[in-house]
């Protein structure tokens, strides 16, 4: 009743939705839901809800669980996103979820190998790189070895070369040639990661500048996630009395 009063049908319908199915409800018509198979409600209170396993309403982008998620992947070394990545690929266990790691990863890789010397003289030499050479790079990454190889077990061919290609793109590595024949596509390095000598001192200011910005996002991250928790740490009746509260103020 309070918020049906507070929120437009659509906006109830759409919140409650998503509740549902992050609560474990399966939606199996139109308008009837399965139970969820196993009901563990403090499982909401998890810090690290990937490890634990759990996936809500990874269908919906706008789900804060999901960001919390993200924002916890990114937050990991390229290491540990490795280390995790090797882990769900032999436990057999994908969602959308993982798939943001892969994505995230290729995406750490591209960058990596951009910030190589002996790659980027690979790319002031040949007029360009092919994707080709940024993964044979990756393979002899002692990080990223395993990436190609885990990626093209787990995606379809096409789902491997788009989400590659788009990952290539997020990162500002810029098309120079299209492939055709036997000429395969070339790509100039990110402008941000090919650097001389004389801006080493700006690629410290600009590094300084990340960290700051990074500590005040994690800060934000921090008391958002305290509030969750101190909120899913209560009673349904002291849930319900703050609601009363909050639509009376």
């Amino acid at each position: 009743q309070i918020m049906r009063a507070k929120w437009l049908n659509k906006s109830f319908n759409n919140h409650t939705g998503e509740a549902l199915k992050a609560a474990g409800y399966t939606k199996i018509s139109q308008f009837r839901w399965a139970l969820p198979e196993d009901i563990v409600p403090r499982e909401l209170q998890c810090t690290n809800v990937l490890s634990q396993g759990y996936q809500a309403d990874e269908e919906d982008p706008s789900n804060w669980t999901q960001k919390r998620i993200i924002s916890e992947l990114e937050s990991k070394s390229d290491e540990e996103l490795m280390r995790q990545l090797n882990d769900t690929a032999e436990s057999g266990n994908w969602s959308r979820i993982k798939s943001h790691l892969a994505k995230l990863l290729a995406k750490r890789g591209f960058l990596a190998a951009a910030k190589d010397e002996s790659f980027q003289r690979l790319s002031r030499d040949s007029g360009g790189v092919t994707k080709d050479q940024v993964f044979e790079w990756m393979s002899r990454s002692e990080t990223f070895q395993q990436y190609e190889q885990i990626m093209r077990a787990k995606w379809s061919e096409n789902s491997f070369i788009n989400h590659t290609g788009a990952a290539l793109k997020d990162v500002g590595y810029a098309k120079i040639r299209n492939g055709g024949g036997h000429a395969l596509a070339r790509y100039a390095l990110p402008e941000d990661n090919v650097l001389s000598q004389d801006s080493e001192s700006d690629e410290e200011d600009s590094d300084d500048r990340k960290q700051e910005r990074c500590e005040v996002e994690e800060q934000r991250i921090s008391k958002i996630a305290a509030l969750v928790d101190e909120l899913e740490s209560k009673t349904n009746g002291e849930l319900m009395e703050m609601l009363r509260e909050g639509i009376n103020s």
